[in-house]
């Protein structure tokens, strides 16, 4: 509700409203909670176009949206208290974090389906890490969340 009334805000186009909105997406800010910097960019993301969101930041589209997908896990390991943050989620080997994760959170449905999906979106094809994660997903009856 509050992202459509942002969205309906800034359709007026107000450059103020658009700085502050990516200031609030790029912050480094500590105080500045990962929900909060990806609610900025969806709301951007639902107004501008890629081409205009890049040059309005300067940024272009490819970094823009992997920055986005970023938060998304980043926001999602946050939910299972999992403390990470942007530069450490970027720059970590991602077949390692994917392994610490499923140690710790393979007896839930969010810990499972982050799994998966970093899996799939970071081309991580471990096969006992697969089997496991079949059968978790098969135990729990989650057979919708592989479509």
């Amino acid at each position: 509700e509050n992202l459509l009334r942002c969205i309906y805000v800034l359709q007026d186009g107000a450059v103020d409203s658009v700085t502050y909105l990516l200031k609030i997406a790029m912050s480094e800010d500590p105080m500045v909670n990962t929900v909060h910097k990806l609610r900025a960019l969806k709301c951007l993301f639902s107004i501008y176009s890629g081409h205009d969101l890049a040059s309005i930041s300067g940024k272009d589209t490819d970094n823009l949206q992997n920055y986005m997908k970023d938060l998304v896990f980043i926001s999602r390991m946050e939910k299972l208290n999992l403390p990470v943050n942007i530069q450490s989620f970027q720059t970590c080997n991602k077949t390692s974090l994917v392994e610490g994760i499923w140690r710790t959170c393979k007896h839930s449905k969010e810990g499972i389906i982050l799994v998966r999906d970093l899996c799939t979106e970071f081309n991580i094809w471990n096969t006992n890490l697969w089997s496991s994660l079949l059968a978790q997903i098969i135990k729990f009856n989650f057979l919708k969340e592989l479509e």
